[in-house]
């Protein structure tokens, strides 16, 4: 009998103890760098989600592909034998970049290809990299062309070998 009834109080203040329990879930703050992009596009802020920038190995050294999206835009850069300094959009191509937006209206003019403009790394370590970006580009399909200018960009990215 006592047995039972010390089970049964167990039950009895397990079921109190979980019912009062908060149910509010409170998630802590990641401990390390923040990662993030951000930008204009023609004066209208932009802050995106990173993805992890990706060394990819090429016939004569790597490239850095460093991007980021939120919704339907997406912003990538394409760095070849990136280092610390500044890259100019060139030929041939040591840096390309480009920006997606968000094709609501259904125009094609959706995709803009970076044909000025430059990206300086300010930071490259093996695990992240950093640094600014800007440029002027022109949509890539639809008629007639559009032109939009990115400025004032940011990021800083983790690194991930490919």
């Amino acid at each position: 009998m006592k047995r039972n009834l010390f089970c049964f109080l167990t039950i009895c203040l397990a079921v109190a103890l979980l019912g009062s329990c908060n149910k509010n879930i409170t998630i802590a703050t990641p401990i390390g760098p923040t990662y993030s992009i951000s930008f204009k596009v023609d004066g209208v802020q932009k802050n995106m989600f990173p993805f992890t920038a990706e060394k990819v190995g090429i016939a004569t050294g790597f490239k850095l592909i460093i991007g980021g999206a939120v919704g339907n835009e997406i912003f990538d850069a394409t760095i070849t034998n990136p280092q610390i300094g500044t890259f100019n959009i060139s030929t041939p191509a040591t840096l390309s970049m480009d920006y997606i937006a968000d094709n609501t209206d259904k125009t094609n003019h959706s995709f803009f290809v970076a044909n000025a403009g430059q990206l300086t790394i300010t930071s490259l370590t093996p695990t992240s990299v950093s640094g600014t970006f800007q440029f002027s580009g022109s949509s890539a399909q639809g008629t007639p062309v559009v032109n939009k200018t990115i400025t004032e960009g940011t990021f800083n990215c983790a690194v991930k070998q490919q």
